[in-house]
């Protein structure tokens, strides 16, 4: 019976008027002897017909928190997926303090599965302070993988998703040091709760690229918070990859080269790398990737490579002292098991260091600092790779270059570097020697 006059209202709300519309619902589906699946036909009549002043009705349905879990489910499950007209976000939020009352607390866990579902479901969120609010939603009602896939589809709030996702790897490490100290929990709740905490970060690490094109969007100051949790979490002992932090947070610094905090950004760098060198992590492969990594973020980003003037400057001044500081630096204090492992590093950063160059069209100046870090033993085969490279591009400065190249190889007068010269000379000279001296002069040369 109770299903027919729910029935019945509602084929009748289609021939009403919205203002009639609306006191149906306030009236009949919300009143007070109406059961719930009365009052959860009521919620999606308010979001399938968009009724005028919708927050009004959903207080009214809302009862001050007091409402079935089911109603509540419904309710918070549209105002996070349905944009609400004439309301401010903030008006919205008190309605998600429901996992906040403790006499709600044993309909937190049904009514944050729903929650979570319809969120997956929707693959959006409209309240801008919701997905900060994710992680402890996810706690509280035993849901926090829920919490995660709902955090990491949100595309539209970069800043509130990397404070979700500091919360969560705060509540990943507290767990993991819970665990190493054998703390026992009060009830067996908690206990489920926990276990699901320690074996949902693997997705999260998967999932979370700060270093991504979405990513790109939040603000340093909080993606560094966001690191710095990490790093405490390698730390202390904990399952994460030092090296994989590292990278995300390189990826997110060298893109943000080209906003204000270009230098600060670069200053970050440094400190990322002394942190790797105090933790030993360091390696001559974890190195030659970073290097490479950065060319290519650096190169991908078109608006600073397309400024003129001291700020492209900048930005190509401070990525050849990170190459400097590589080869001059760190790769000499790696451990490694053979001089042959750190001679590939250098080869593979000296290689990095020459494509950044060259898609920058970098000056005769720049390429000298780039052949005074070239070891004498790799100095052969590098002049070739030099010259194999600008010689692609068909650039007059570019095959200039390769002439320097040419020379700077004669500089080690070096019997076994004879013929290396002269297949590069004869090289250039095919080339139709273009930014080449005369033809005299060359042949004099050789």
């Amino acid at each position: 019976q109770v299903k027919k006059a729910k029935d019945a209202v509602l084929r009748a709300i289609l021939n009403l008027s919205p203002a009639q519309t609306r006191t149906v619902v306030k009236e009949v589906l919300f009143g007070p002897k109406a059961g719930v699946s009365m009052g959860v036909a009521g919620v999606r009549t308010i979001a399938d017909l968009r009724l005028p002043h919708p927050l009004e009705l959903y207080q009214v349905a809302w009862r001050d928190g007091k409402c079935h879990r089911d109603v509540a489910a419904e309710i918070l499950s549209r105002l996070a997926t349905t944009p609400l007209q004439d309301s401010q976000p903030e008006e919205l939020k008190m309605f998600f303090d429901f996992f906040n009352l403790q006499e709600r607390a044993d309909d937190w866990k049904p009514v944050g599965e729903l929650l979570f579902s319809a969120l997956e479901q929707a693959k959006h969120c409209v309240l801008p302070f919701l997905p900060a609010m994710l992680p402890e939603i996810g706690l509280k009602s035993g849901w926090p993988s829920g919490a995660r896939n709902c955090l990491f589809q949100c595309k539209e709030f970069p800043d509130e998703v990397i404070i979700g996702a500091t919360t969560m790897a705060q509540h990943y490490r507290l767990a993991r040091r819970a665990q190493r100290i054998r703390l026992s929990t009060d009830t067996k709740k908690d206990g489920e709760i926990f276990v699901k905490i320690t074996h949902f970060w693997k997705p999260l690490e998967r999932q979370l690229q700060i270093g991504s094109a979405g990513m790109q969007q939040c603000s340093m100051p909080l993606a560094k918070q966001y690191i710095k949790e990490l790093q405490l979490h390698c730390d202390s002992g904990g399952d994460l990859s030092a090296e994989s932090v590292a990278e995300e947070w390189l990826k997110f610094l060298a893109l943000s080269d080209a906003g204000p905090n270009g230098e600060k950004a670069w200053e970050e760098v440094a400190e990322i790398e002394k942190w790797l060198k105090s933790r030993g992590s360091t390696t001559t492969a974890y190195l030659t990737s970073f290097a490479e990594l950065l060319t290519q973020a650096v190169c991908q980003n078109e608006q600073a490579l397309a400024r003129s003037g001291p700020e492209s400057e900048a930005v190509v001044n401070r990525t050849i002292s990170y190459f400097e500081r590589m080869l001059s630096v760190h790769l000499p204090e790696v451990p490694s098991q053979n001089d042959r492992d750190r001679e590939e590093a250098t080869s593979k950063v000296l290689t990095t260091w020459l494509q950044f160059l060259v898609t920058l069209k970098g000056s005769k100046k720049a390429f000298s600092a780039l052949f005074s870090h070239c070891p004498k033993k790799l100095a052969p085969g590098f002049a070739q790779q030099v010259v194999e490279a600008v010689l692609v591009e068909s650039e007059p400065d570019l095959v200039g270059i390769g002439w320097c190249a040419l020379e700077w190889l004669q500089t080690f007068e070096d019997e076994e570097n004879f013929n290396k010269v002269l297949g590069i000379g004869q090289l250039l000279v095919a080339s139709s020697a273009r930014g080449a001296p005369s033809l005299e002069a060359t042949i004099a040369q050789l």
